[in-house]
């Protein structure tokens, strides 16, 4: 440790290392002097004290040197740790910070922690030795687009890499990132020991036509965390910016970005004439509250347009609307939800939502949706005469009236149109 003052080192000999019996080190032993990897501590002290890769400056892979790690431990705010209150081995799992690439076990890497990996606890860190105050758990953000278009993604620091549309080059001013290059396809961008906070995403048009962006955050392990995506269009020349932020437990947040979480139909059988009630849920994924309209299709046919729906950030909403039949043509309609984008939505994909299973208006009593009231239907009622909403042989398709049971106006309904089919 050349760089330390004599004050720093004048200390207590607390260990001392004794080489193996039969040892035959010579002062002009290459060993003694040369330092393979530059990281600061000689190849000698690599192989024979430490156990690190001589040949590696950054043993564990966390980002920090080596030499670092070992100084984390030895000196405690720039002065000798003579006290020991910084550990060699903070988790006790046998590993000491130069060998463990999360030394505290807190479950960030120890270069996510010691941002600028000097081996100290400088302003805004939180401590590679303190497992309570481990920020993240993503360790890599990854962003790819589809289509005639290139990238360039700005992080929370200002730092760029990806495509210069300005400069017409490419750059990369972020540590380990890595760019497939303009006019790859798929384009690719990774940036590794990502940062909390907001990334700016911009897209540099090349051709005509639809492009998709997806943004993926990654674990230590190369998990999954979260995942966002979103479409526009592209025209030669064009330029097309979106912000997410990445939160401290991985998530990906738009800024402005409502979902259409679900429709449900009460029935899927419905007599012309009667209601059929609908549930629609929607929730606010973005970071700002808003503010929007919402519309059920039967088909392509509008049957309800909602007021001024009003969602916080991280809440959902859930409606319910009564569609009457009467004026509907006999047939099976596809429902589907449409939330219409707010000012700076980008992430369109999930604003429609198509349910599942399709309505169909028929005949009043003809509950197998056969086009026909026969026999059949008017048996299937009356076995489930008596049952209401929440029973386990109550059957909605068999609840004509929609009043919550399955009771003598209901066959009265279905003998009043027996025979009748279309």
């Amino acid at each position: 440790f050349s760089d330390k003052s004599d004050a720093e080192i004048e200390v207590l000999v607390r260990e001392v290392w004794v080489p193996p019996a039969g040892a035959s080190a010579r002062s002009d032993e290459s060993t003694l002097n040369a330092d393979s990897d530059a990281d600061g501590v000689v190849d000698f002290d690599e192989i024979e004290r430490f156990g690190t890769n001589p040949t590696n400056a950054d043993s564990d892979g966390d980002w920090i040197l080596d030499r670092e790690e070992i100084l984390s431990y030895t000196f405690d705010g720039g002065v000798f740790d003579s006290i020991d209150s910084r550990l060699p081995d903070p988790d006790g799992d046998g590993l000491r910070c130069e060998l463990d690439w999360d030394s505290d076990n807190g479950g960030t890497a120890d270069g996510l922690e010691d941002r600028n990996r000097n081996g100290k606890v400088d302003p805004g860190e939180t401590d590679p030795l303190d497992p309570s105050d481990d920020p993240l758990s993503a360790v890599s953000i990854r962003v790819v687009g589809y289509s005639s278009i290139n990238l360039l993604v700005i992080d929370p620091e200002g730092l760029s890499v990806g495509y210069d549309n300005m400069t017409q080059s490419i750059v990369n001013e972020i540590p380990g990132a890595t760019y497939s290059g303009p006019g790859s396809e798929p384009q690719e961008i990774s940036i590794p020991n990502s940062l909390n906070g907001t990334y700016e995403v911009l897209v540099f048009g090349i051709d005509s036509g639809v492009y998709t962006i997806e943004v993926i955050s990654l674990d230590w392990n190369s998990s999954i965390i979260d995942y966002d995506s979103w479409e526009g269009i592209a025209i030669p020349g064009g330029l097309y910016t979106e912000v997410l932020s990445l939160e401290s437990d991985g998530r990906l947040i738009l800024p402005h970005d409502i979902e259409v979480v679900g429709v449900e139909p009460a029935k899927t059988v419905v007599g012309e004439g009667y209601n059929v009630l609908f549930e629609m849920i929607f929730e606010n994924q973005g970071n700002y509250s808003e503010t929007f309209v919402a519309t059920l299709y039967a088909n392509n046919m509008t049957i309800y347009t909602s007021s001024n729906i009003t969602l916080l950030p991280d809440n959902s909403a859930t409606m319910n609307f009564a569609w009457n039949t009467s004026s509907t043509l006999k047939g099976n309609y596809s429902m589907s939800a449409y939330a219409f984008p707010v000012a700076g939505e980008i992430d369109i994909i999930d604003n429609i939502f198509v349910a599942e299973m399709e309505v169909c208006v028929t005949i009043p009593g003809d509950i197998d949706a056969d086009r026909d009231v026969d026999i059949l239907d008017v048996v299937s009622i009356i076995s489930s005469y008596g049952s209401a909403g929440g029973s386990p042989v109550y059957n909605p398709n068999y609840d004509i009236d929609g009043d919550e049971d399955v009771d003598i106006f209901d066959i009265v309904a279905a003998c009043g149109h027996y025979g009748e089919s279309w």
